[in-house]
């Protein structure tokens, strides 16, 4: 276990989406235990916290963390509170709080307990949030590039935190910026594909979609994926001299959804 203190600025976090299509969405609900969220896939994100705080020393659990339900009620008080604000923004406006509104979230958890969620709406989309395939035909809208140096493993490629210096270093390297359309598919010293740097990333191996364990993170839309039979682990590993220029995978992560890319060489 690695120890940290608030005074570093260390936090763990999980990224979500806020979405009121979800609230109708059948397939979405039965994944939530049969309750209705309007947060994609809430109880995985609680779920993922909870094991990347068991695996840094020294972790204090706010009331947040004690439960689901606490959990569920922080981020809807933080929904409530941003819907506030954008009707103080726009007097006069009468528009329903669950009206086609979307928003981008993060959950961020530091070892002294404070806990915070965060909120930024924007512009509504229409992704794949629960596919039961991926064998289905998607026009690729994203490319993947293979990172140009490989990535040392460690606490911090296996749990999601404030220290993404890994990840930086690759989307740097790749030219990439918060609007980019491609990922970049980060690999080991042994030549193992990891992970991408803002995705789980799935290959189509030996007739079956596969996805990477080779101390990548653990990312929500993967346990999802894993534990709904979409894909699963790669063994062998995908090596990184195997990819292709110019094959489809598919990508996701927990405000994005799933969606496919085309490789690409650098």
């Amino acid at each position: 276990m690695a120890g940290h203190s608030q005074g570093d600025g260390f936090y763990i976090f999980s990224t979500f989406r806020a979405d009121a299509v979800l609230l109708s969405d059948d397939v979405h609900t039965s994944l939530c235990g049969g309750r209705k969220y309007d947060i994609y896939l809430l109880p995985f994100h609680f779920d993922r916290l909870k094991i990347a705080a068991a695996k840094v020393s020294g972790f204090q659990y706010p009331k947040a963390m004690l439960s689901p339900e606490s959990f569920e009620q922080e981020i809807q008080k933080a929904i409530k509170l941003s819907d506030d604000e954008d009707r103080m923004q726009q007097p006069g406006s009468h528009v329903d709080a669950k009206q086609a509104v979307v928003r981008r979230g993060k959950i961020s958890w530091w070892p002294s307990g404070h806990f915070d969620v965060v909120l930024t709406p924007v512009p509504p989309t229409f992704p794949s949030l629960v596919p039961t395939s991926l064998d289905t035909c998607s026009v690729p809208m994203w490319s993947a590039v293979l990172d140009d140096q490989p990535t040392e493993t460690n606490l911090y490629t296996e749990i999601k935190t404030s220290h993404r210096t890994a990840y930086d270093r690759a989307r740097e390297s790749a030219g990439l910026n918060l609007k980019s359309t491609t990922e970049v598919l980060l690999y080991n010293a042994s030549g193992e594909v990891i992970d991408g740097s803002i995705t789980t990333v799935y290959f189509y191996r030996d007739n079956k979609w596969v996805t990477p364990q080779c101390g990548g993170l653990e990312g929500v839309t993967r346990r999802f994926a894993l534990s709904t039979g979409l894909c699963s682990i790669a063994s062998p590993a995908v090596r990184s001299d195997s990819l292709r220029d110019g094959e489809t995978l598919w990508l996701s992560n927990a405000f994005r959804g799933f969606f496919a890319a085309t490789l690409r060489t650098r």
